[in-house]
């Protein structure tokens, strides 16, 4: 599977933890974040980069990591296609892939602790959507 990964200054640290977790399992990893915690940089830049680079299939999923997640998620769900989320447990990782196939998966540094972040980020990626569930609903279709 093909990751792309992006975070802000202050979702250096976390990013780098996911980076290195992700690659022990072998999963593929473009690092699309910024390499310095200590320079500002502008969440727009990198929550637009991963998005686009799901949408347009150069990834099978993304991940963003900021200070709290929340504007890396607005900022991406922006983007026609983009199915982005704040999510701080397993059980809501879970359900947002099942339920509506999460594409971008957003967290935030400063509220979830790197073991529960790699806990995450595992349960994410090996949950199933349920194609058939959405086709319940009109909207979906």
């Amino acid at each position: 599977m093909k990751i792309v990964i992006g975070n802000d200054h202050s979702g250096f640290c976390l990013k780098n933890a996911l980076v290195h977790h992700l690659k022990e399992q072998g999963q593929t990893i473009i690092d699309y974040g910024t390499d310095n915690p200590f320079t500002i940089t502008d969440y727009v830049d990198y929550a637009t980069i991963i998005s686009h680079e799901v949408v347009t299939h150069q990834a099978d999923l993304g991940i963003l990591c900021s200070c709290t997640g929340v504007e890396m998620s607005i900022t991406a769900n922006k983007v026609v296609g983009i199915r982005a989320a704040v999510i701080h447990d397993a059980f809501s990782a879970k359900r947002a892939k099942e339920q509506v196939d999460l594409n971008v998966l957003c967290l935030g540094e400063q509220i979830i602790g790197e073991e529960s972040a790699l806990f995450v980020v595992d349960t994410w990626l090996a949950a199933v959507f349920h194609e058939q569930r959405l086709q319940q609903f009109e909207y979906f279709n």
